[in-house]
């Protein structure tokens, strides 16, 4: 079940990415979008998922990113997990809980050059600079990760990150195996585009 949740988040992920991408206009011509092409990367994508590390624990999975390979990859992006803390073990996930605030700071990708180069900024700021074509519904994508999980009970964990020398906090939920949601873990993405 597990499982079968993380290949759909993927999936999700991949499928805003290539929507992210189509956009750029580097990408115009190399993305189509024939159904054949898409089903082949989501393919390529789930077994990327089934090859991918196994944790035990969120602990686990968060120190993969804090000292494991995870850390590499962050620290490719000029990203760090420093640390993580938990706020609270006992928390009900509500609707309200699936909201993204104005406040709320992701990582936005504008650079049609650099496609795995982001800026860090807030759903406000983002609504003001970003023209809303090339704009993720931030709040469906949570929503989409966290809505079968309203009514359970989750861990609230606090991920001190360092990105281009500056300190952020996110809070994150944790299940008993992995993080579910987190605004930058899970809103952080990698793009390979293979010429032929």
């Amino acid at each position: 079940m597990e499982k079968k949740k993380q290949c759909e988040s993927v999936i999700l992920v991949f499928l805003l990415t290539v929507m992210l991408a189509s956009c750029s206009q580097d990408y115009d011509e190399e993305i189509s979008n024939s159904s054949e092409n898409v089903m082949s990367q989501l393919k390529y994508s789930t077994m990327v998922v089934e090859s991918e590390p196994q944790f035990s624990s969120w602990r686990e999975y968060l120190d993969y990113f804090v000292v494991g390979k995870g850390s590499e990859w962050l620290q490719n992006q000029n990203m760090k997990l420093l640390n993580y803390e938990v706020v609270n073990e006992n928390l009900i996930l509500t609707n309200s809980d699936l909201n993204v605030s104005d406040e709320t700071i992701v990582p936005i990708y504008r650079d049609t050059c650099n496609t795995n180069k982001f800026s860090l900024m807030s759903i406000a700021d983002i609504r003001n600079n970003v023209d809303p074509v090339n704009m993720i519904n931030y709040s469906a994508f949570k929503e989409s990760l966290l809505s079968s999980y309203v009514g359970k009970k989750l861990t609230v964990v606090r991920l001190c990150w360092e990105y281009n020398q500056v300190r952020y906090a996110t809070e994150g939920y944790a299940d008993i195996n992995s993080v579910v949601y987190d605004d930058f873990l899970m809103n952080i993405r990698t793009v390979e585009v293979k010429k032929k």
